[in-house]
């Protein structure tokens, strides 16, 4: 309730106003005050009762009404919400069910394939014998018990009339030669013989490319491999292909490179290398997989170009004019790591698309209690055969100009076709197997094995045809590479299906002779025995009981301290 009041002319005029809430009692009066409180003081009075009365159920009401509203607001939020609710659980039950649809076309499709390479792996094994029906897959054999399977059944042939590789060979335990061939052939045939040429079974003159990756557990002396490369035979180039890289002159070929470099700039190193072969040597294979994952040079695409010298192409606002262009790719490699690593390394994919079998696997044998010995060649030996090399590199590789320009040699052409026929006849052996796998990837490792017979034949002096006898060393060689490169690519292609191999013999625990030993022995080696026959390292290793190698290291170290070599 309210009331106004107004003053007129005169004092005892007045005018009166009052309300009591919205739609209720009203009334207005105009006159003097004494009349008006004869009139208006019951009005007055009255309204006030009424007001009293009536405004609590007013806002009682009006209370009411806002509730009302409020639940009704609530309710319509209600029914929105399970409308939205509703909504997403259908839209999420359809993209259920096409999540299921889609999951299982993709797990038949899983299933289909594993039960199709399970059906091959089960139908033929790697070593062209057919599995017996109820023969279930092996755990898989340790490195070394590999390296004793393989030894056994393909035994080395000899190599002493090959130079530098029978010398470095003949000092490394026996477990390490197959993998120390190939990483020497990989990096003769890309820093002393890059530009020889030798024309193969497919009519094409095919160059010296060989990709090699050894695999060791941790601890077993893959370190050897790169002590060989940076600090015994190619330490001098090795230096000067570090100066070279850090003048940034154009004119100067850069043939090794890190694996760590960019895409950009190996690309760069490429278009510069006029043709000649690149090299890269890596102890740690997990690092170049890292590294290409985030764009690095050396991914698998360019490590397969590489093998047969395909072009890739560089040309972008950044590239350098005189490095615009396709450019043949060629680059020669040894990778270490261990089974995992190199595992990680390679992709099914690399195998289906013929990555992994352009490459020489090899093996290491892990290490007990034993530290592996090595009798590698030092001083004036070691000065000669860098000399050798460095020949070699200015006749078939480059040669540095006064002005310290270097100029690649002129392309090499050499006869070799007197591998062929034993290359042929192994390509034919193997296509007589029962073993589809090894019939498809047979004439690959033939060209791998081809790739190492143009070094073997160089470092062999080239013989011809008035020197059979080098020659059939050159090819007992070549077959026995391409035994290697097949045998252990199918082992690593089955990943456990591989056939059961007869259980080796432990081999006796290998020890070093002692200084009596050797002071005794020594001097009795090429000596007449009591049969008459001079004493080899074999007869002496047998007469103290220890190995072969351990004798022909130990004497080696001793002609070596007191200077008898």
């Amino acid at each position: 309730m309210s009331r106004n009041f107004s003053n007129a002319s005169a004092p005892s005029t007045i005018k009166a106003r009052a309300s009591v809430g919205p739609g209720g009692v009203r009334g207005s009066y105009e006159g003097t005050v004494s009349s008006f409180w004869k009139i208006g003081g019951p009005v007055v009075g009255i309204t006030v009762v009424i007001g009293w009365l009536v405004f609590p159920r007013i806002r009682k009401k009006l209370v009411k009404v806002r509730i009302d509203n409020e639940e009704q607001k609530s309710e319509l939020k209600k029914d929105e919400a399970r409308e939205n609710s509703r909504i997403r659980k259908d839209e999420a039950e359809q993209q259920c069910d096409l999540d299921i649809r889609k999951a299982e076309g993709l797990s038949r499709v899983r299933i289909d394939e594993t039960r199709a390479l399970f059906e091959l792996h089960r139908e033929f094994s790697p070593m062209g014998k057919k599995t017996g029906e109820g023969q279930a897959a092996h755990e898989d054999v340790s490195l070394g018990e590999w390296l004793q399977w393989f030894n056994r059944e393909f035994p080395m042939p000899c190599h002493s009339a090959i130079l530098h590789i029978s010398t470095i060979l003949d000092g490394c335990p026996e477990g390490f030669r197959p993998a120390m061939l190939f990483h020497l052939l990989g990096g003769y045939g890309a820093l002393a013989f890059s530009n020889v040429r030798a024309r193969y079974l497919d009519g094409r003159y095919h160059s010296p490319s060989l990709q090699v990756i050894i695999e060791g557990e941790q601890g077993s002396g893959k370190s050897v491999f790169k002590d060989v490369y940076e600090q015994d035979l190619f330490q001098r180039v090795f230096m000067d292909n570090r100066l070279k890289s850090r003048t940034g002159r154009t004119d100067r070929i850069v043939q090794i490179v890190g694996t760590d470099i960019s895409k950009a700039r190996l690309m760069e190193v490429i278009a510069n290398s006029r043709g000649l072969s690149l090299y890269a040597m890596e102890t740690e294979i997990d690092t170049i997989r890292k590294s290409a994952s985030k764009g690095g040079g050396f991914s698998s695409d360019l490590l397969r170009k590489a093998f047969s010298g395909e072009a890739v192409s560089l040309d972008n606002k950044h590239t350098r004019d005189d490095c615009r262009g396709d450019f043949s790719v060629r680059l020669n490699y040894t990778f270490t790591g261990t089974p995992g690593a190199v595992g990680r390394f390679f992709t099914d994919e690399d195998y289906e698309n013929g990555t992994a079998s352009r490459i020489c696997f090899c093996a290491i044998p892990e290490q007990d209690r034993s530290v592996p010995e090595f009798d590698l060649p030092e001083g004036e030996e070691l000065e000669r055969m860098r000399d050798q090399l460095g020949e070699w590199r200015e006749k078939y590789c480059l040669r540095t100009a006064e002005d310290g320009t270097d100029i690649p040699a002129d392309e090499y052409l050499t006869a070799l076709s007197y591998v062929h026929g034993s290359l042929g006849d192994w390509i034919g052996e193997q296509k007589k197997a029962d073993d589809r796998m090894r019939r498809m990837v047979s004439p690959r490792m033939a060209t791998v094995a081809f790739h190492a017979a143009i070094v073997l034949h160089m470092l062999a002096g080239e013989p011809g045809e008035d020197n059979p006898k080098m020659r059939k060393a050159v090819c007992k060689l070549t077959v026995y590479i391409a035994n290697h490169c097949m045998e252990r690519f199918l082992h690593k292609y089955y990943k456990g299906a591989y056939p059961e191999m007869e259980k080796m013999a432990d081999l006796p625990q290998k020890r070093k002779l002692t200084d009596e030993e050797i002071e005794c022995w020594y001097p009795l080696w090429h000596t007449p025995g009591e049969d008459g026959q001079p004493l080899g390292y074999g007869r002496i290793a047998k007469l103290i009981g220890v190995d072969r190698d351990s004798v022909k290291n130990a004497f080696k170290r001793y002609e070596r301290i007191n200077g008898l070599r």
